[in-house]
């Protein structure tokens, strides 16, 4: 008897806040099948996914809630088409295409080869935190400040305030020693082919190879910061 119940609540669990995000999972499908959307580009068909999303949610909503559905549970059930849009329009808009903008398939285009284009030196500069030179605490007092009035039945008024909670606030401090540096850089550039198997189509990307050359200390200096958040004392 439980666990039919328990399967009862879970397949009544995916029906209500999964329903909506089958038709947009099923165009997320039939993107396997280049002749389905090929008039569309991944632009257009992403756009069209959202629209089918909207579309869908906002149906699903006003039939749950004119059922009897507490309007909350509309919430989840956008938040849901929202993963749902997300998870069947993720080949879309990749660069490179994940979907051949020419023949359509899925997962065709892959990267083909490398070339080298040209090399380039820059001087840059670097700091590197080194060694641990001390450490430090910080501790002061500190308390709430309650305020209290009291209007007596002669119609005088009186104020008085008094602290609570006085206790002892400590903060830790560490300082490091810095080291800075004069640092040369070749920079290579490389331009990748990526070629779709299925028609041959190719789109290009590049990249940037950085090699350290030579690295001079330009001078060192000492730094206090503050080690993670004030915190309370257990005894104070």
């Amino acid at each position: 008897m439980i666990c039919g119940a328990v399967v009862a609540l879970i397949c009544y669990f995916f029906w209500m806040f999964f329903t909506p995000q089958l038709p947009v999972l099923l165009m997320g499908w039939l993107m396997k099948f280049p002749p389905v959307f090929a008039f569309l580009s991944d632009k257009m068909l992403r756009l069209l996914m959202f629209g089918v999303t909207v579309v869908s949610v906002y149906v699903w909503s006003v039939m749950m809630m004119a059922w009897g559905m507490f309007p909350f549970w509309s919430v989840l059930i956008i938040i849901f088409g929202w993963y749902g849009f997300t998870l069947a329009a993720s080949p879309l808009c990749q660069y490179p295409h994940i979907r051949c903008p020419k023949c359509h398939h899925l997962y065709s285009i892959k990267f083909d080869h490398e070339d080298f284009e040209y090399s380039e030196i820059q001087k840059g500069k670097d700091i590197v935190r080194g060694k641990l030179l001390g450490e430090r605490t910080e501790s002061w007092r500190a308390w709430t400040q309650v305020t209290t009035t009291t209007k007596w039945s002669s119609g005088r008024t009186t104020t008085e305030t008094h602290r609570e909670d006085v206790h002892t606030q400590a903060q830790d401090y560490r300082t490091y020693e810095y080291i800075k540096y004069d640092v040369t850089y070749r920079l290579d550039h490389y331009r990748q082919y990526h070629k779709c198997d299925k028609c041959g189509f190719t789109e290009e990307t590049t990249s940037v190879v950085s090699t350290e050359l030579d690295r001079q200390e330009t001078g060192r200096y000492a730094q206090e910061t503050a080690h993670g958040s004030d915190y309370r004392l257990r005894y104070s």
